[in-house]
């Protein structure tokens, strides 16, 4: 049996004003369970990225990185993510 990530949606890339970041590429995606995620992946110079993401209902907490979510998905969710990592990969030259 092989587990898929979740179907996904790209929502836009934010140019940064940072010397090292350039660009947060941000996608979002829903559970079997109706949890909605946001996955933010930070470019920075040097083709570094940094894969984040967390529950949308935590977006304005300062700790929405670190909170568990008692959601018992994360093979899928972290699948989901590196399908999303795996896009951005194939799209860099």
């Amino acid at each position: 049996m092989s587990i898929m990530g979740y179907t996904y949606q790209c929502k836009g890339v934010g140019q940064k004003n940072d010397r090292c970041l350039l660009k947060e590429h941000i996608y979002t995606f829903t559970t079997s369970k109706r949890a909605h995620y946001i996955v933010n992946v930070e470019e920075y110079r040097f083709d570094v990225y940094v894969v984040k993401f967390h529950l949308k209902s935590h977006s304005n907490s300062k700790w929405k990185y670190n909170l568990l979510t008692s959601q018992h998905d994360a093979r899928r969710i972290i699948y989901t993510c590196v399908d999303i990592g795996q896009e951005i990969f194939s799209r860099n030259n």
